[in-house]
């Protein structure tokens, strides 16, 4: 079981491969092959994080301590990560709680105005370019 803690959720760039993950992901479908075995590695580098992605019309807020098998297992591209925090259980359920509104299952979310505007907090701290609201 992971270990849980209590530290308050803020969009922060707590790792160093973070922006260049997040940035890579979100080029990632029009890349050269060499960028996305650069994703792979930042990916697998990052540890425990808190994921932002696309799921249909939804965003699904989870934690894992492998992202990239995590994706894998999903049968989800990099291209739909959002965003990624450094962060575990604790801090998923924070968000889960932060955002329980706009819960429509589980860990799916509408993607509502809130939402989006947190993952753009994240998104601009790793100088990535924003989403639009749906």
């Amino acid at each position: 079981m992971a270990k849980r803690t209590s530290k308050p959720v803020r969009p922060t760039g707590g790792y160093s491969d973070l922006a260049q993950a997040v940035s890579l992901g979100i080029s990632a479908g029009a890349v050269h092959r060499q960028r996305m075995k650069e994703l792979s590695t930042a990916l697998k580098s990052l540890g425990s994080v808190v994921y932002f992605i696309k799921f249909g019309p939804y965003v699904k807020i989870g934690y894992s301590t492998q992202l990239h098998g995590r994706l894998r297992a999903l049968g989800k591209p990099t291209t739909d990560v959002l965003a990624v925090i450094p962060g575990g259980y604790a801090e998923e359920q924070e968000l889960h709680t932060r955002f329980k509104k706009a819960r429509v299952i589980n860990e799916l979310f509408h993607a509502t105005p809130e939402l989006v505007e947190f993952i753009n907090e994240i998104r601009t701290k790793a100088g990535v370019e924003p989403i639009r609201a749906a």
